[in-house]
């Protein structure tokens, strides 16, 4: 009877540790894990935040073996020339401090204007940009105008909504050698004026998603530390950080089947019929 009891032990135990172990670790993953969701589109948005070579930084870095060259360098108003001669580069879209600054005074006023943007500055990283917070208002994917590059809005201080006009304000610059100095000293006599600081926002669209993504591993090389969002550095973010998490379940599991094991060896022990002595 003994060796019963001890035998549905060895087999009860397991089970149960297996089923609580399981459904613990599969709480904690979906608790933890990233779900951000990969832009579908083969452009890349740089923004400053960190300002350095930081934590989300270092694990895509990381996890697509990207030493950098300089973990202090950021790109600035003077790299952008040398950022549109980089293979793959089709656009550069560049957020307009001065422009957006005095639209926005204009609406302040009362009056009623339409602004344009990117199209990708707003459906995929409208939060990067900041334009979300802007408009504040969800927009079909199809909401472009035929054959443009960008969504329109009319916005006063009672209302915003998309349609399709021409803008009184374009809110990013499309990058032109030819056009560059003239928007620099604008930029200029902007930040001189308002006692203002600017750094680059930009939206670097690209032939395809195979340039995008050799893009953004470049981008880092040279300039990590500027922000990114692009689909190829969440694809290697997201799968870096949830294989960590995966990581210290299968870590947390190898600590949990010690002393398992322990305790089945010891029930496996006590089922050993006893010698008989005298």
């Amino acid at each position: 009877m003994r060796s019963k009891v001890l035998l549905i032990l060895m087999a009860a135990i397991p089970f149960a540790v297996f089923i609580v172990f399981g459904t613990v670790a599969g709480i904690y993953y979906i608790i933890n894990r990233s779900t951000d969701e990969v832009p579908d589109s083969s452009s890349l948005y740089v923004y400053a935040v960190d300002r350095e070579f930081g934590e989300l930084n270092q694990r895509y870095a990381k996890a697509r073996g990207i030493e950098p060259i300089d973990d202090t360098a950021l790109i600035t108003y003077e790299t952008v020339p040398d950022i549109s001669q980089m293979d793959g580069v089709k656009s550069l879209f560049i957020f307009d401090d001065a422009a957006f600054t005095e639209f926005s005074e204009r609406i302040n006023s009362g009056e009623t204007l339409k602004a344009a943007v990117p199209y990708d500055a707003y459906i995929f990283y409208g939060d990067p940009s900041g334009m979300r917070s802007v408009f504040g208002i969800e927009i079909p994917h199809d909401a472009r105008l035929p054959n443009s590059k960008y969504v329109v809005f009319r916005i006063s201080k009672e209302k915003v909504e998309q349609v399709s006009e021409e803008p009184d304000y374009f809110l990013y610059y499309e990058y032109d050698p030819e056009t560059w100095e003239e928007f620099n000293k604008k930029l200029h006599d902007y930040l001189v004026k308002d006692d203002a600081t600017s750094d680059v926002s930009m939206l670097i669209t690209t032939k395809n998603k195979s340039d995008a993504s050799n893009l953004q591993m470049e981008l880092m090389y040279y300039y990590p530390a500027s922000n990114y969002c692009s689909a190829e550095f969440t694809k290697a973010w997201v799968g870096s950080y949830n294989n960590e998490i995966k990581g210290r379940i299968l870590v947390a599991g190898l600590i949990t089947a010690i002393p398992l094991a322990g305790v089945e060896i010891l029930l496996g022990t006590l089922r050993k019929p006893r010698k008989k002595t005298g």
